[in-house]
């Protein structure tokens, strides 16, 4: 069973137990926002596209899309599994094998956590089951071995004790079986990957050694949150194993890269880049690279892509020497290469991809790619979340630092919230902008009157676009960020594998509190968003906004008058000053007009909020109490 704050990785308690920032372990690729769209409607599938079970050898390294799916691009033949529960990526594992893992966490195949009622909800999480598997005709003489690696945590949440993952085996004979054969319990966080070796026990060699055989991985977790992480990777199933003298032949791209710019910036406003190129272009680049078996030579190239147009290719890369059994990096220098202006003024988008020249055996990890867009945002991070960060102050507020390398009208922001063990999404906040003064936020520049609610979408590592209530002109540096309404988590996606926190991310607790720099690792996923060249601008997921009402007269001196055009209903009635504070709330009948005392409210300016109580429907305005 998992509590309160046994996923937590980091604390930071700043002046009482009641006022903290905490980094909270968490999940999500550039094929992340592709898995989702292939998972989405899915249909179960029992067997292989033109029937019949797997033969082994059975491999599967997930250095690509290898769940159920009806996407016509990917095709049969990669399909191994028969459920879409874990979390495909290249971002959660350390030390990794191979380019690609599958995570094991609390989260649905829609991202959402299995259980967001009960914070404390715990139970079977996600399954990875593989295909029908043909055994028919072996015996325990063959020495049929499940051999795979496994991680607990990575950069994610490392299981608690009372977690585990375990491994069952099938069999189709009667009404079907399944039966346990290994398991790990939680608590131990691992830098590197075990290799585990599982056989067919010998007493029960004729229950599965049969056509229709099949194995499960199961993970017992927090239901609530995305936590609990286990990693596995290098999935083999074969004959003729000895563990006691196994090795692999395998060399294979290990981590995904993200960026070929500079300034820690993975995005950046493609009018912005354009002001000056080759001063925002990385020196070099490097791409990991993992060796599982003996010294090999190894010869490594990469080129960037424009709509299917090769650009840029490097020279060929060498053999790095004594490679047997290590981690190392490619490393290339730019040779004066910059992204090219293709006379769109707006955005465009480039794809960078590194591979071995010649390839080996296993040809999907080979390859890495990543895309490079230019749009109208800013971002550090790199578009997975393996942690979550939040404080959880009334009047709190949280803010990042950008630099608009150009003047340029601001006009929203994207933020992930992540999901994380309470459900925020009927609380509040403002989005704000703040100056730059000694390195840290200081005059207030914009400050949004409407309120904003966190928004969880389906599927992994989407954005929620909020806009401000009017576009502001910045250039050089700003913040941006929230003040919160509410004294709980407002968990915003962390970014573990980029490091802008440390150097960019303040916070303060309120009225009374200054600003402090942020300690904790990682990224926080807010991406400031400018006009930056497009005639006009709209976001699709940019939510309505809601129905108003009347405040006369405003400035106000002891009487506020409150009208809804003839609608009579009850309301919830609060006050809250531009910290988020409430000031006061009282439920009342609202016949038409309203008028309401405010003479023992200081003079400063304030946010009513009504709440009707049969729809839910909210509505907020400011109001200024001379």
């Amino acid at each position: 069973m998992k509590h309160l704050l046994l996923f937590i990785a980091l604390i930071i308690s700043v002046r009482s137990y009641t006022q903290q920032s905490e980094l909270f372990s968490i999940s999500i690729n550039k094929e992340q926002e592709q898995q989702y769209e292939r998972e989405r409607n899915f249909e179960p599938r029992h067997d292989r596209a033109g029937g019949g079970s797997l033969i082994i050898p059975f491999f599967d390294d997930f250095s690509r899309f290898s769940l159920p799916t009806n996407d016509p691009e990917v095709p049969a033949s990669w399909q191994m599994w028969d459920d879409n529960n874990v979390f495909l990526n290249c971002t959660f594992a350390k030390s990794a094998p191979t380019i690609g893992v599958a995570t094991f966490d609390g989260l649905a195949p829609n991202g959402h956590p299995y259980n967001f009622l009960q914070p404390d909800s715990y139970g079977s999480a996600d399954t990875l089951t593989s295909l029908p598997i043909d055994l028919s005709g072996k015996t325990f003489a063959d020495s049929v071995y499940l051999v795979f690696q496994i991680q607990q945590g990575g950069w994610g949440n490392t299981p608690n004790t009372g977690d585990s993952l375990v491994l069952e085996f099938y069999t189709p004979f009667g009404a079907g079986e399944w039966r346990q054969q290994w398991s790990m319990d939680g608590g131990d966080a691992m830098d590197t990957f075990t290799r585990i070796f599982v056989t067919v026990p010998e007493a029960d060699a004729d229950l599965f050694f049969v056509d229709g055989f099949r194995f499960r991985f199961r993970n017992y977790a927090t239901l609530s949150a995305n936590a609990d992480h286990w990693n596995l990777d290098y999935v083999i199933l074969d004959q003729n194993i000895l563990p006691s003298n196994f090795g692999y032949d395998e060399v294979a791209m290990q981590y995904c890269p993200n960026t070929l710019l500079n300034s820690q910036y993975t995005a950046m406003p493609w009018s912005h880049f354009l002001s000056a190129p080759g001063s925002f272009m990385a020196d070099g680049i490097d791409f990991p690279q993992r060796n599982l078996g003996l010294t090999q030579n190894i010869s490594t190239r990469w080129k960037v892509s424009l709509n299917g147009t090769d650009i840029y290719n490097s020279a060929q890369l060498n053999n790095i020497s004594n490679n047997a059994n290590s981690e190392f990096n490619a490393s290339f220098g730019m040779d004066g290469f910059v992204y090219s202006d293709p006379g769109n003024d707006s955005s465009t988008v480039f794809d960078i991809c590194a591979f071995f020249n010649p390839t080996d055996a296993h040809l999907q990890n080979d390859t890495v790619c990543f895309e490079q867009r230019f749009s109208n945002y800013y971002a550090y991070d790199d578009g997975t979340a393996e942690a979550a960060y939040g404080i959880n102050t009334a009047g709190g507020n949280v803010a990042m630092k950008f630099k608009a390398h150009i003047q340029d009208s601001l006009i929203g922001a994207y933020i992930f919230w992540m999901p994380f063990q309470n459900d925020i999404s009927d609380n509040t906040f403002f989005l704000k902008v703040w100056n730059e003064s000694g390195g840290q936020p200081s005059d207030v520049l914009m400050e949004n009157i409407n309120f904003s609610f966190p928004h969880y979408y389906d599927g992994f590592n989407n954005f929620k676009y909020y806009a401000l209530d009017s576009a502001i002109v910045v250039q050089d540096n700003f913040f941006i960020g929230w003040v919160q309404q509410n004294a709980e988590y407002y968990t915003i996606g962390a970014d573990m594998n980029t490091g802008a926190n440390p150097t960019k991310l303040y916070r303060n607790f309120g009225v009374g509190y200054s600003w402090e720099q942020e300690t904790v690792a990682g990224t926080i996923m807010i991406r400031p968003v400018f006009k930056s060249g497009f005639d006009q601008w709209t976001n699709i997921n940019e939510s309505p906004k809601p129905d108003s009402f009347t405040l006369y007269p405003n400035p106000a001196n002891d009487q506020l008058q409150i009208s809804l055009n003839g609608i009579s209903e009850n309301y919830l009635v609060e006050i809250f000053d531009l910290t988020g504070r409430t000031i006061s709330q009282e439920r009342m009948q609202i016949n038409s007009i309203l008028n309401l005392n405010i003479a023992d409210l200081p003079s400063s300016s304030y946010i009513i909020k009504l709440t009707n109580q049969n729809t839910g429907q909210q509505m907020h305005q400011r109001f200024i109490r001379q």
